[in-house]
């Protein structure tokens, strides 16, 4: 509902660069659509996927990370840009509706909670804390066109 794949993929489309998102293409070939197996899932699977994450980002500059644990990953990086997106639960709300009808406000919450708590338990972080980030765009109320501008804009790629 915040839109992280669709502006990176956009984004990578701008740069030419290639698009990866470890954690959801890894989640998609496991669990296809079970998400409660994975939140019961011990540690171990976000783990694995951190380190791969993390290993790439120190070797590879040419590819936008999409993930929730990607800015504090790079958090060490200086030449990787750190990209928060936020968005209001209610505009993450009609989002997520669109894509599945089933989708609520109370799924949203349960989902953020449960995703605060595992990232506390294994990193002692919540990785949605701006100071891990180099940029942070709230995007309730402006484009993806806008996004991207405001990104090649913070690489240098305009104005």
């Amino acid at each position: 509902g915040t839109g992280t794949t669709t502006l990176g993929k956009k984004l990578a489309e701008q740069l030419g660069w290639e698009f990866k998102a470890p954690a959801s293409e890894f989640f998609r070939t496991q669990f296809e659509g079970r998400i409660h197996e994975y939140h019961a899932a011990d540690d171990t699977l976000d783990k694995h996927i951190d380190a791969l994450v993390e290993k790439e980002l120190k070797i590879v500059r040419t590819v936008v990370f999409e993930g929730r644990m990607v800015g504090y990953l790079a958090k060490d990086l200086p030449d990787v840009l750190k990209i928060l997106l936020t968005t209001a639960l209610k505009t993450r709300l009609k989002r997520a509706l669109q894509r599945d009808p089933h989708e609520s406000k109370q799924t949203i919450l349960k989902r953020d909670r449960e995703e605060e708590e595992k990232y506390e338990r294994i990193y002692g972080i919540n990785p949605f804390e701006e100071r891990f980030y180099d940029l942070v765009i709230s995007n309730d109320t402006i484009t993806i066109d806008k996004e991207v501008t405001m990104i090649l804009e913070r690489l240098g790629h305009y104005g």
